[in-house]
């Protein structure tokens, strides 16, 4: 019992100066809460001294005791922890906000002045080997944004972006780096001072413009117009007269073309005065001065100096950058005192032309006419193809069907005839047979003739008997009517004949005599 006393006497007084110790070390300590938007700034109160002249404390190796001074690495918003009141001390500055509109370059506000002939602070990569800072303008620009900058080290200056329009290039021009390497080039190294043959394209480009020069040039096709006062083109002829050229020339640059053009000449006005319009008077002047002037107004040298004109400006133009794109002569303008004489050849030579082009022209018609009757031909032979085709199938098919009628007339003639020979046949096997039945019986009557007139006693005989076969049954009305004697006699006469002694009685019914077949009618 008495151990665990002398234990808690001695624990207890150990664990108060621990808690104590704990506690005042606890309370050198704060909590710094940055808020959004902010950056804390810290300035050291304990320390060296810093060199004379130096408003940021100045970084030192490890194991050195530190400078007093701000300090240049400031703190992001949020919680930090561990912060000595006693040793620090600080203030919260809104972010740097470089809008997208803009772009930022930092201005270093501490370290060594520059040198003469240096620009920005951190272009000599000397300096960064040996430790060196210098004070001035920084090279690589603030892009559009928030930024954490120590507004006490650093300055922030805004300037408008470098904006190259569609149709136009960026002629880029270094403002700092080292010195040209070849004296007689138009156009720097990347990392010398001059200008690059490298363009930028069309965008926004955020670039520093303390160590970045962009010109903006056109790439658009330019108009060169020969008629406004100041760029006549004006030469002397052969015979003496003054010629005035009017008409255009179109030209325009590259991208590979640009800076040189611009080191060269400059702007697009320049290069008009400077190069095109020169190079064009002395080209005109060459070539005016071999032919008289009404070559140039009216005849083929007037085609052939403009193709010749074209032909030696693009080949002048075309060796410094620029591109010629087209060269047209409009008109020449001629003396006064040759434009009326002149101005009659060249209408009666138009009217000509005219004539010949109306001429030409009746006879393409003309031509063209004849080739569309040609090409209609083809078809006009197929559609008579077709209908003699079809006409000549509907007179086969006629024919056919007029021969297959022919064919079944005949046939049905054919059976017509046999059909009346068979009837003939019949008629002719008919008239034998009924002239042999007529034969046949009047053989038979001429045989029962003969009989009876063989048996009568005579023809004469047999010839009466018939007669008065005939008469005896009308005899009464004969004789009512016959009025005469002779008629009486010959009655008498026929009577007093009497009867055939071989013939049987006219009493006797069965013993009359058959009666006589008669004939056919």
């Amino acid at each position: 019992m008495r151990m665990r006393f002398w234990v808690m006497v001695l624990i207890v007084p150990v664990l108060a100066g621990v808690g104590a110790l704990a506690w005042s070390q606890r309370a050198r300590f704060d909590t710094l809460d940055v808020p959004p938007g902010r950056v804390a700034i810290l300035l050291r109160r304990v320390g060296r001294e810093p060199p004379p002249g130096s408003i940021i404390a100045p970084r030192t190796e490890p194991g050195q005791p530190p400078y007093r001074g701000i300090i240049e690495d400031v703190l992001p918003p949020g919680r930090h922890d561990a912060i000595n009141r006693h040793e620090y001390d600080w203030q919260t500055v809104p972010l740097t906000v470089v809008p997208t509109t803009k772009v930022g370059v930092l201005v270093r506000l501490f370290g060594d002045d520059l040198p003469a002939g240096q620009t920005l602070a951190d272009e000599n990569p000397a300096d960064a080997a040996a430790g060196i800072v210098r004070k001035g303008i920084l090279r690589e620009p603030l892009a559009a944004g928030s930024h954490a900058i120590n507004l006490r080290a650093y300055r922030v200056l805004l300037f408008d972006p470098v904006v190259i329009q569609p149709g136009q290039v960026g002629v880029v021009a270094h403002l700092v780096g080292r010195g040209p390497s070849r004296g007689d080039a138009w156009l720097a190294a990347p990392d010398e001072r001059g200008v690059q043959a490298q363009v930028l394209p069309p965008g926004i480009h955020h670039v520093n413009p303390y160590a970045t020069f962009v010109l903006p040039v056109s790439r658009q096709s330019q108009r060169l117009d020969l008629t406004t006062p100041g760029t006549r083109v004006r030469f002397p002829t052969s015979d003496g007269f003054d010629i005035a050229l009017d008409g255009a020339i179109e030209w325009s640059l590259t991208d590979a073309s640009a800076p040189l053009v611009y080191v060269k000449f400059g702007g697009t006005k320049v290069v008009e005065d400077s190069l095109i319009l020169p190079a064009a008077r002395a080209i005109s002047r060459s070539f005016g001065a071999r032919s008289p002037a009404r070559d140039f107004i009216a005849g083929t040298s007037r085609q052939s100096f403009q193709s010749a004109f074209e032909t030696e400006l693009r080949r002048l133009v075309e060796a410094e950058g620029p591109v010629i794109h087209a060269v047209t002569i409009s008109g020449i303008t001629p003396p006064n005192e040759l434009a009326t004489l002149i101005q009659r050849r060249v209408e009666a030579a138009l009217l000509r032309s005219q004539l010949d082009a109306q001429m030409e022209t009746e006879r393409g018609r003309a031509s063209l006419a004849r080739e569309q009757e040609l090409e209609k031909l083809p078809a006009l032979l197929a559609v008579a193809r077709a209908t003699h085709a079809t006409e000549f199938g509907a007179a086969r098919e006629a024919e056919a069907r007029a021969l297959a009628t022919a064919a079944a007339e005949d046939e049905q003639a054919q059976i017509a005839l046999e059909i009346a020979k068979l009837d003939a046949e019949r008629i002719r096997a008919s008239a034998r047979s009924t002239a042999t039945t007529k034969t046949r019986v009047s053989e038979t009557v001429a045989a029962i003739e003969r009989k009876m007139a063989a048996a009568t006693g005579g023809g004469d005989a047999y010839a009466r008997l018939r007669l008065l076969e005939r008469l005896i049954p009308h005899y009464r009305s004969i004789v009512a009517t016959l009025d005469a004697p002779p008629s009486h006699v010959l009655v008498e006469q026929a009577l007093d004949m009497g009867p055939d002694p071989d013939s049987p009685t006219s009493t006797d019914p069965a013993a009359s005599p058959a009666p006589t077949p008669k004939e056919n009618p």
